[in-house]
């Protein structure tokens, strides 16, 4: 890793601020120069870091890091995708105060923020985030551009799917299935699989609408 280039935020939100944060604590990251991407707050500063467009980026950084700071499941594909097409190198980025078993597997450009728990043979895929203090039990597996919000606890042998979003404090029973582009509303417990796109919410969760 090149420690000479700087770090990219890509939005300049709360989770954006957030990431800042975890550049901080993370050692790969620290005493890079760190600046916010956003076409909508270019410009301005963000905690006294600037704000840049991304067609800025891509002149003055062209190939640099790039972390995706959205905490919405679309957010994140259309970053991505953004990110990608404009030739930046997405990361896989780890608080370096989360625990990750040593057998897990971990996809590009996710990001683990910190006190996070990803246990033995559990498989998360690409442009997945994981937010503060969430627990992704023993074999289970996230697919892609997934959204796991603070305090989700999520049982052996779960199945998260693509676009999926658990909000915080979500409780998934083991070897429960979340559909795709499927939303947990905060705080439900899931005793029971969950279909493609829907939103579930409650104790026990159910369906409470369909996309």
């Amino acid at each position: 890793m090149n420690t000479s280039t700087p770090i990219l935020i890509y939005g300049a939100g709360g989770l954006g601020v957030e990431l800042l944060d975890l550049c901080g604590r993370t050692v790969c990251y620290q005493g890079r120069e760190i600046f916010f991407v956003d076409d909508f707050k270019f410009g301005s500063v963000l905690l006294g870091f600037p704000i840049i467009s991304l067609n800025q980026a891509s002149k003055d950084f062209p190939g640099a890091e790039m972390i995706l700071a959205s905490g919405d499941p679309e957010g994140r594909v259309k970053m991505f995708n953004a990110a990608k097409s404009s030739g930046f190198r997405l990361p896989t980025v780890i608080d370096d105060t989360a625990s990750v078993s040593f057998n897990a597997c971990v996809g590009e450009a996710t990001i683990i923020c910190a006190r996070s728990i990803l246990a033995a043979r559990s498989q998360v895929g690409s442009n997945v985030l994981v937010n503060v203090h969430s627990i992704i039990g023993h074999d289970v597996f996230v697919d892609d551009a997934a959204v796991l919000a603070s305090m989700v606890n999520t049982g052996g042998g779960c199945r998260i799917g693509k676009r999926a979003m658990l909000g915080m404090g979500v409780t998934l029973r083991p070897g429960i299935s979340i559909g795709k582009n499927t939303t947990v509303a905060l705080g439900s417990t899931v005793f029971s699989d969950v279909p493609n796109d829907v939103t579930v919410v409650g104790n026990p969760a159910r369906v409470s609408r369909k996309k």
